[in-house]
């Protein structure tokens, strides 16, 4: 959870304000000005995961401006975002634990450090580094 907590720290220091307007519903409302900016009364739509939940939404914004919507892969609306995350990071924790025994177990190839807890203090330096391409984007705050 520290991880999170400095993930959202540092997405409100560098978006601050902007952050509150990157909704659902203001995705689907783009999506409805990018329709009728190409001159469309209706659109089709196929969405996968988030992209069900966002098709949903639009289509119950703009029903009369929608023709044929397949949503597959759909989430739950009530874990959408923060839900979600919470059901990878239980998934992911434990795998990483089992890579990073495994990685500790093959220093010799890797160098990424000789225990479990090495290797997370090396792979939690590298994520940190800033990169030309971090520093530049928004994506992932």
């Amino acid at each position: 959870m520290k991880w999170a907590r400095t993930v959202a720290e540092k997405c409100d220091k560098k978006q601050g304000d902007k952050l509150r307007h990157v909704t659902t519903r203001n995705t689907a409302r783009d999506m409805d000005v990018i329709r009728a900016v190409l001159g469309e009364k209706k659109i089709s739509y196929l969405g996968y995961s988030y992209g069900t939940y966002l098709g949903a939404v639009y289509k119950q914004m703009f029903p009369k401006r929608t023709d044929r919507f397949v949503l597959g892969s759909a989430v739950d609306p009530a874990r959408v975002w923060r839900g979600m995350i919470q059901v990878r990071a239980e998934g992911a924790e434990p795998a990483f634990t089992r890579w990073a025994e495994w990685t500790a177990a093959r220093h010799a190839t890797y160098m990424l450090g000789r225990t479990p807890d090495a290797v997370r203090t090396t792979f939690s330096g590298l994520v940190a580094r800033p990169t030309a391409s971090r520093s530049t984007s928004t994506a992932g705050c």
